[in-house]
């Protein structure tokens, strides 16, 4: 088997074993220790947003937040720049056949699971930092951060989340073919300091492998992008956090970046 079978089976099963949305925190963890409305416009900015652009040769890993910033009853998880350079060794760059389809195309940015951990992983450490909380008493319960020092990409986002309202996730490899849908809601989530991409509450209502069931469906997720000075940054949690500890959080990340010399 060549390098990009390999590569490509691995992506495949690493989507199998991550069905659950973001039960992927101990599924696909890492090997580091521990240390509104329905509209989403870049315009529409909450609070006094920063958009000096960042200094020369800032790291995401130095913008991105860590255990000084864990919600009560989280437990910080970082990803080091080593296990994602590792990670892209393993499965070596994704091809254009190997990239997931979101359906419609402008919702991509909004849909979150497993495998999107899995591809945030296996983007360099230069541009790209992951971390990750998961609560004390569940582990099950995690929170997930990415933050690119790279600009977000607008035809990954709507307008109108309403255009999101049932979206499709498709991934195929040589031998298996997985498909999510997803109902998409407005969320409301009060975040500060950063330019709106998309805040949503996001829920899998069926997952499929080779046209098989599979995997938990109903479990509902927060998800905020936002952009600030240049960068990017998507939080993705369980619903068992509150809105208003997701918009702490959120902000917390905002206000990292803004503040970056």
């Amino acid at each position: 088997m060549t390098h990009t079978q390999n590569s490509r089976m691995l992506r495949t099963f690493g989507a199998v074993a991550c069905l659950s949305i973001l039960s992927f925190a101990t599924a696909c963890g890492n090997d580091s220790d521990k240390g509104g409305d329905d509209t989403a416009s870049s315009d529409q900015a909450a609070g006094q947003v920063n958009h000096e652009p960042l200094p020369a040769g800032t790291t995401p890993a130095t913008l991105i937040l860590n255990g000084d910033n864990a919600p009560a009853g989280y437990t910080y998880e970082p990803t080091s720049p080593e296990s994602q350079g590792a990670l892209v060794e393993l499965l070596g760059e994704t091809s254009q056949e190997e990239l997931p389809v979101v359906e419609p195309g402008q919702c991509a940015g909004v849909i979150m699971d497993g495998t999107t951990f899995l591809d945030w992983l296996a983007q360099h450490a230069e541009t790209t930092a992951v971390a990750s909380y998961t609560k004390e008493d569940n582990e099950d319960d995690a929170v997930h951060v990415m933050v690119s020092t790279e600009a977000a990409d607008p035809a990954q986002y709507p307008q109108d989340l309403a255009e999101c309202a049932t979206t499709t996730k498709t991934r195929n490899s040589d031998q298996l073919t997985t498909i999510k849908k997803f109902e998409v809601t407005p969320a409301d989530l009060q975040v500060q300091g950063a330019d709106r991409l998309a805040a949503a509450q996001t829920t899998l209502v069926s997952s499929t492998l080779n046209g098989e069931e599979v995997g938990q469906t109903g479990e509902s997720l927060y998800v905020y992008s936002g952009s600030v000075r240049g960068a990017h940054f998507t939080i993705a949690s369980t619903t068992t956090m509150t809105a208003e500890e997701f918009s702490a959080l959120a902000t917390a990340q905002a206000e990292k970046i803004s503040e970056a010399s």
